[in-house]
């Protein structure tokens, strides 16, 4: 019995990033993927409160645990990540449906209103999340909502943040515009 406990104490002490008494260290934990493999709600703040975890972290296509707390409709640790520093404009390459072409990708407030979740809508919308960034299908969130009817007038109904992510949306897009046509420039410059 105490060498079940032992080896459970130094599994813990290991996944904290902890040095023992053997030399072995791990990495600390990946929020990502403990949300990846559905860990209870209690597990996953936990993780947070313990402040080994990156909240950003990534994974090859740019899903973050943000996108994956809107993914799997859990609110409660959405808004902690937010809490602690998650990017609420985190850009994937993919959605939560994987397959899908990459080009833009989703933020999490796509993720949010192509699922019908308001709770988290707004929660992101408090946070900043950019409503007018278009993804891979070059659909806004608004259009992702499609027919979730609570969402689509919350994203109408909303004065203040849609001009203010109209106007950041049509900065971006003409700073995108500048820095290709930049890219674009020095290519031909290069190739004279």
């Amino acid at each position: 019995m105490h060498s079940i406990s032992l080896t459970v104490l130094l599994f813990i002490a290991c996944q904290f990033g902890v040095t023992t008494a053997y030399g072995m260290q791990q990495d600390p934990p990946s929020l990502l993927k403990a949300l990846q493999d559905q860990a209870e709600d209690a597990t996953i703040l936990a993780l947070l409160e313990s402040k080994t975890v990156n909240v950003n972290e990534q994974e090859d296509y740019g899903w973050t645990a943000l996108h994956e707390a809107i993914c799997q409709n859990r609110f409660v640790i959405a808004e902690a990540l937010l809490k602690r520093g998650a990017f609420v404009n985190a850009r994937s390459e993919a959605a939560c449906l994987r397959g899908h072409n990459k080009n833009f990708g989703w933020l999490p407030i796509h993720e949010a209103a192509f699922r019908g979740n308001l709770e988290a809508v707004k929660l992101l919308t408090r946070y900043g999340a950019l409503l007018y960034q278009h993804n891979h299908r070059g659909r806004t969130p608004q259009q992702e909502a499609g027919e979730h009817a609570a969402i689509v007038a919350f994203f109408r109904d909303d004065p203040f943040n849609l001009a203010y992510n109209q106007s950041l949306a049509a900065r971006q897009s003409q700073e995108y515009r500048l820095a290709e046509m930049r890219y674009l420039a020095s290519k031909t410059k290069s190739t004279k």
